[in-house]
């Protein structure tokens, strides 16, 4: 009690005045129209550019949440086109119907990633409880990525294109044409793609796409485009190189496609082994 009285004999007369001075300032505000208006405007964007600033600063710390959401809403987008890209004879009504659909896009975050090694890995954040398994095709928003090769409970490695291991399918948009498609241990954005016969015209330009031949990517998605086509002496077949849309330095999230179908088809072919 002491200390209050001393504090208000020390500062009693500056806290008048700020009394005063806030009292006289609500009745200049209160009985004045143009002063009133112009203290309402002034609070507003006061209190706008506070909120502005208080939210901006939210959505920096939901920055996590937020790509994990997009990425989730991506994954089913692109889960809709691959289920179009199949549809010739559906019926109308089974469109909007998703079980109809064989593939499955699982988005996931990139946690680890080379591109200095002849075999190179990524590493992701989804596993065996996210419904990852082993010989999934993993894809960016651009182009294909790899494959997966290993699967824990929660993490799963990816064999990507930059691969001495890796091989895919591709086919030529132009003309169907199929080959095999590789990385030389070279430039991180260039493939090689070989198989494909002389006979058979593959020019500069040219699209390459996933052929659908296998049960790791649905059929038409981008591979990479043809930069260099070459007939090496002596041979019957083109060696093709091939830039690839994806740029694997900067790499920070893979959708990995589940073949519903997938286990049955290869059940089935390996009885012809």
């Amino acid at each position: 009690m002491r200390s209050l009285l001393l504090l208000l004999l020390r500062y009693g007369h500056v806290l008048l005045f700020l009394t005063l001075e806030t009292f006289c300032f609500y009745l200049l505000v209160k009985n004045n129209a143009y002063q009133r208006s112009v203290f309402i405007h002034s609070s507003n964007m006061i209190s706008g550019n506070l909120m502005d600033r208080v939210n901006s600063w939210k959505d920096y710390f939901r920055l996590q949440e937020i790509n994990d959401s997009i990425a989730m809403e991506n994954a089913r987008l692109r889960e809709r086109l691959l289920y179009f890209a199949q549809l010739e004879k559906i019926p109308v009504d089974a469109l909007l119907t998703k079980e109809n659909s064989k593939l499955e896009i699982i988005p996931a975050k990139v946690i680890n990633n080379s591109i200095q090694l002849i075999n190179n890995y990524i590493t992701l954040n989804k596993g065996k409880v996210d419904g990852v398994d082993k010989r999934m095709g993993v894809v960016a928003r651009d182009g294909v990525v790899g494959v997966i090769e290993h699967v824990s409970d929660n993490f799963s490695t990816v064999l990507p294109f930059l691969n001495s291991r890796s091989r895919i399918r591709g086919m030529i948009r132009r003309n169907g044409a199929i080959g095999s498609v590789s990385w030389d241990g070279r430039s991180p954005d260039i493939l090689i793609m070989e198989g494909i016969p002389k006979h058979l015209s593959v020019q500069q330009g040219d699209t390459v796409l996933t052929s659908g031949y296998s049960t790791l990517f649905p059929e038409g998605y981008p591979i990479g485009i043809v930069t260099e086509v070459t007939l090496p002496r002596g041979s019957n077949t083109f060696v093709i190189k091939i830039r690839t849309p994806v740029s694997m330095a900067e790499l920070k999230y893979v959708y990995i496609i589940r073949n519903k179908d997938q286990q049955e088809q290869l059940e089935l072919e390996s009885l012809n082994q």
